[in-house]
């Protein structure tokens, strides 16, 4: 019993603290230019002159845009098997074109589903559409640029913005997907900028009111050949984080300290 009980002190000691960075969907530096860091957007082919793909970012407006309604956009993270995370804040990234440095986000809105939602509009786990759970926001110091951008453009500074979840929340083991938008004191945007480079596994999902009567659908733009269009597409991820603590569920807790208690045994009888 003492093993048992020391070997659950040493796994409980070697647990994550409540600043750990739980989860991060992906980066947005891409490098410098003009002596500044800049996010670029992807591009794809192998045609002359490039089979071009440059889209810098796509509309995540939880107000009414000029199309008639909202736009949210959405991505998924995974908890392993025999962990519960304790979410205490959630980090988002968006831009308003020609802002200036000082940000211009003034809303933030969350809902979390444990299945791939179809519709925004689908039950969740947690969150909704009309409570504005910003916090805080700040330029990153990033600007999002296309990709065939020879010269520093600043008109797309990249803000982090993020959650106030009121409490911490708790979700168990599975898959997760995260969907969210922004309102601005601006006319442009608020923009959703990409994961970059997008890996090869991407699949963020985009739902606009006024396309397929709001329903959820894979992010993706059309790749051209010379300005025409090749029938692929390139998909994007959304870069986020999530950070809370991570704690094993009380089952896995016992396998993890029998194991280490097992460890101890068999070094003392080597001794």
């Amino acid at each position: 019993m003492k093993r048992l009980a020391l070997a659950v002190a040493l796994v409980a000691s070697a647990l994550p603290s409540s600043a750990d960075l739980l989860f991060d969907n992906g980066p947005l530096l891409t490098g410098t230019l003009g002596g500044s860091n800049v996010s670029r957007a992807d591009s794809t082919g192998t045609a002359a002159g490039g089979a071009i793909n440059s889209t810098a970012g796509f509309l995540a407006d939880n107000a009414s845009d000029a199309s008639g309604g909202p736009s949210h956009v959405a991505d998924d993270f995974t908890i392993g098997a025999g962990f519960t995370w304790t979410i205490n804040s959630l980090k988002f990234y968006s831009y308003q074109t020609g802002s200036g440095n000082t940000s211009t986000i003034t809303g933030l809105f969350v809902k979390i589903y444990n299945t791939t939602p179809t519709h925004p509009s689908n039950a969740g786990v947690f969150g909704d559409f009309t409570t504005n759970r910003m916090s805080s926001t700040s330029f990153t110091n990033i600007y999002r640029i296309f990709n065939a951008a020879g010269t520093l453009d600043t008109t797309r500074p990249i803000m982090e913005v993020t959650a106030n979840l009121g409490s911490p929340l708790v979700l168990g083991a599975g898959t997760y997907t995260m969907a969210w938008a922004f309102t601005g004191s601006i006319v442009s945007g608020p923009w959703q900028p990409m994961v970059s480079p997008s890996p090869g596994t991407a699949n963020a999902l985009y739902s606009q009111d006024s396309v397929s009567s709001g329903n959820f659908a894979p992010m993706q733009s059309s790749i051209t050949n010379n300005g025409v269009a090749t029938g692929s597409f390139l998909k994007y991820d959304l870069p986020f984080k999530v950070e809370g603590t991570a704690v094993p569920e009380p089952g896995s807790m016992i396998a993890l300290a029998v194991g280490a208690a097992g460890l101890l045994a068999r070094r003392r009888r080597k001794n």
